[in-house]
C-alpha cells in the first residue's frame, strides 16, 4: 500500500500536468477559432503557453489552421506524465525499488540462490 506522501505526490504531478494539458488544448481550440487576442482569457493561456511551444513552432506549422506544435507538446507531456506516474505508482523511491513489480531484493536472492 502507497505511503500517505506517494498518495500527495502522485496527486500533485497528475493534477499539475493536466491542467497545463488542459491550457495547452484552449489554446488549439482558441488558435483554430481566431479568438481575438485582446480578450484577457485569450492573452493569459497565449502567455502560459508561449515559452514551450516558442522551439517547437519554428520546426512544426499550423496545419489547416491547427497548431500542431501545440498537439506535438500535449502528445509529449501526457507520455511524461505517464512515466512519472508510473515510477510513482512503482514505488521506486523507496529503498527496495521496484521492478515490474518485483523488488530488487528478490532479484539478488533469486541471482544468489542459482
Amino acid at each position: 500500500m502507497p505511503s500517505p506522501m506517494m498518495n500527495a505526490a502522485y496527486f500533485m504531478v497528475n493534477t499539475l500536468f493536466d491542467i497545463y494539458i488542459f491550457i495547452l488544448i484552449l489554446r488549439i481550440i482558441l488558435q483554430y477559432s481566431r479568438a481575438s487576442v485582446h480578450n484577457p482569457v485569450v492573452g493569459f493561456v497565449l502567455k502560459l503557453t508561449r515559452a514551450p511551444l516558442r522551439y517547437l513552432q519554428l520546426v512544426l506549422h499550423s496545419f489547416k489552421g491547427i497548431n500542431v506544435a501545440a498537439l506535438v507538446l500535449v502528445l509529449l507531456l501526457t507520455f511524461i506524465k505517464l512515466c512519472i506516474l508510473f515510477i510513482t505508482s512503482l514505488n521506486c523511491f523507496s529503498v527496495e525499488a521496484s521492478i515490474s513489480g518485483i523488488s530488487c531484493t528478490h532479484i539478488t536472492d533469486l541471482a544468489i540462490n542459482v
